[in-house]
């Protein structure tokens, strides 16, 4: 569990500034790269909200 919290906050961290440059470097506007990570933020909410409980079998 910490392994994959750690991995997981490593992999954020690294990305979401990536993503934050990379969209500012293309529309060479702070604005609209905040609307790119907003954007992927509202995508993942959706996604997340759709998965399903793990199926957890009687003891």
């Amino acid at each position: 569990m910490v392994i994959s919290s750690l991995a997981s906050g490593a992999l954020g961290g690294f990305t979401g500034p990536y993503i934050m440059g990379l969209a500012s470097d293309i529309t060479h506007s702070f604005r609209a790269a905040l609307l790119v990570t907003s954007a992927l933020l509202v995508l993942a909410a959706a996604v997340a909200s759709r998965l399903n409980e793990p199926y957890k079998s009687a003891p």
